[in-house]
């Protein structure tokens, strides 16, 4: 027999129970749109907030080790050019801190120039306890400057670096020059 028209009428117009109203079924409750976009919003705003500051940081940095590098060019270029005007004489410094002395009896820049020999040339004030020559990398033979970061058990921060400098304009023979620069204030 076929159920009456009636019947199947009420059969699928009755209202669902909902899942929650069932018995043994307990589903947590789910949050409001409100809150839901709020936690997105806050989440991606953490998001794009700790990408951009890495970035920015990651930039800072590299601008600031160019910075050194360029800094250590410069003076590798000054005593270069003090070496060749002075082939066969003493290498006068200037006086006008233009080699990085900030205050009496303290240096954020210290250079030594060794000539062929190993005989030290010239040796800022206190180098030779602060930075001993075997803490420098070894100088490259095209004259390019190798820089490395030193951390001494003192807790001091340099940046060393050393550069084969011609000895004069016809000689052949190079002197060694070591440069160190206190990075402690920068790390």
């Amino acid at each position: 027999s076929t159920p009456s028209e009636g019947s199947v009428m009420s059969w699928n117009s009755a209202p669902e129970a909902p899942a929650s109203a069932l018995p043994g079924s307990a589903q947590p409750p789910r949050w409001s749109l409100a809150t839901r976009l709020t936690l997105w919003y806050a989440a991606s705003s953490f998001v794009l907030i700790s990408l951009s500051t890495g970035y920015l940081y990651w930039a800072l940095t590299l601008h600031l080790d160019q910075e050194d590098d360029q800094f250590l060019a410069e003076k590798v270029q000054l005593v270069r050019v003090l070496l060749r005007e002075q082939s066969g004489g003493p290498v006068v410094l200037p006086r006008d801190g233009a080699l990085g002395q900030t205050t009496p009896g303290f240096s954020s820049f210290y250079i030594r120039i060794l000539s062929p020999e190993g005989r030290a040339l010239l040796t800022s004030a206190g180098m030779d306890e602060l930075l001993p020559a075997s803490l420098f990398p070894q100088a490259s033979a095209d004259g390019s400057i190798r820089s490395q970061e030193m951390h001494l058990s003192n807790g001091r921060i340099f940046l060393v670096a050393s550069v084969r400098l011609p000895a004069g304009e016809t000689d052949h023979t190079t002197h060694l020059l070591q440069l160190g620069m206190d990075r402690t204030q920068e790390e």
